[in-house]
Order: structure tokens, then sequence, then C-alpha cells
């Protein structure tokens, strides 16, 4: 499945950690400022509708608001503002400017993340075996921060956030950018992550070789054409 790899990549959210709550987040910061909405009505509209103002035929391109976290995270403050209009919710401009701000500051606080129970010694016994890990993932600028934080820094030669890369996987600029930090040829690649779109089909067109991670067990793997992975202690 990897052994014949040098490389071996990996997506963060559902893959090696996730976000407490996402749509938690929303509801805790309108709420702060005196709005109520509902996870249930965040959840009805696709979560990647609000990328569409970015959106290429090969992917999200964000790369001239990626020069500074000031410029990354005014669009982080319009996705949020788009999320909350499509759920129903009205207010001022200033005060969804004054939501939006703190939804972004909740974004980026690595008390909001944690990693999965297998995630650490993975790490450790792929690292100990001698692959080259790196963390490509379509995140928020201060992920290299998080992942400081959850003390897991140290297995990662790279860690890419799409924040600072400009490109949101399955565009293929993030990957070839991963690819080229790490050295490694495309076919020397394994990449592990929980999207079909973004992290199979993303990394499978420029050459590496995706497994799929299924935590939530809901891929039969004998009926598909790619390795899945139903918890990371596989890879061990």
């Amino acid at each position: 499945m990897y052994r014949n790899k040098h490389a071996i990549f990996f997506d963060f959210d559902k893959t090696i950690g996730f976000i407490n709550s996402h749509y938690g987040i929303y509801t805790k910061a309108a709420l702060e400022f005196g709005i109520e909405v509902s996870e249930e009505r965040l959840h009805e509209k696709p979560l990647n509708n609000a990328w569409n103002n970015w959106m290429t035929k090969q992917g999200v391109d964000h790369s001239q608001h990626s020069n500074s976290e000031i410029e990354y995270s005014k669009i982080r403050q319009a996705i949020a503002a788009h999320r909350l209009h499509e759920a129903g919710v009205e207010s001022s401009d200033e005060k969804l400017n004054l939501i939006t701000r703190r939804i972004v500051e909740m974004e980026y606080d690595s008390n909001n993340y944690q990693l999965y129970s297998d995630t650490t010694r993975c790490l450790e016994f792929l690292k100990k075996e001698g692959f080259q890990l790196l963390l490509v993932s379509n995140h928020v600028w201060q992920l290299p921060k998080i992942i400081s934080d959850l003390k897991i820094d140290s297995y990662f030669t790279h860690i890419i956030t799409s924040a600072r890369v400009g490109f949101r996987k399955p565009h293929p600029q993030i990957f070839t950018h991963a690819v080229e930090l790490s050295g490694e040829t495309p076919s020397d690649i394994a990449f592990i992550g929980d999207s079909y779109s973004n992290d199979v089909m993303g990394s499978k067109q420029v050459g590496l070789s995706p497994i799929l991670i299924d935590r939530e067990n809901k891929v039969n793997r004998t009926n598909t054409l790619i390795p899945v992975i139903y918890s990371l202690d596989e890879l061990r």
C-alpha cells in the first residue's frame, strides 16, 4: 500500500485531527453578539458554496489574497459572512464584521482542535521507518502553530496550508508545491486523506498514490479501486 514509497503526505481535518465543532464556532460567535443561529441551519447548504467566488476549473485559487495573514483573514471573514447569510442571519454590516472576525479568531485558536487517538503512534512509527512526512491541508493561516501546539510538528518536514499557498485541494498547484518541497518524485509519494474529490482525485492527477481514510466506515473497501483504511493504525 505504501511500503515502496519514500514520502507520505497527510491531510489534516478528519485524517489526523479535527476541529471540535466548526459550525459550533459560528453559533458561539454569533451568540456573543446577540444573534442565534443553529448548526442545523448552517449545515443545510454545502460547505464549499462559499468558495464559489474563487473557483476555477482546476479548483479554488485565492492566491492573490494569500500574501499575508491579514489579507487571508479577510477571505475567511467573507466565507463566514456567506455561510451566515445562507443560514438566514440578518444583521448590520458592523455587527456581521464583528461576528466574522470572532469566527476567524476561533478558527485560528489551537484550543479548538484535537488529534485522533491513533495519530501520534502512527506518525512515530512512520518516522522511525524512515518515511518523509508532510502535512498538506485545506486549512487556515495558523495551521503550523496549531500543529506545533498539538505537539506533532516534529514529525513533519513541511506543514503546508492552502491559506498560505493560495490554492485549495483538489487544485494541482498545492500538490505540486508539496512535491517540490519534498524533493521526491510523485510516484514515490503516498497521499492519505478523507476526501475522495480533494485528496484522492486531487493527488492522483499529479501522480501521487492516494489512500482514502474512512473514519466513519462509510466505504466498502472491496468495491473501490484505491486502498481504503479505517484507522491510521492500519499503516502500522
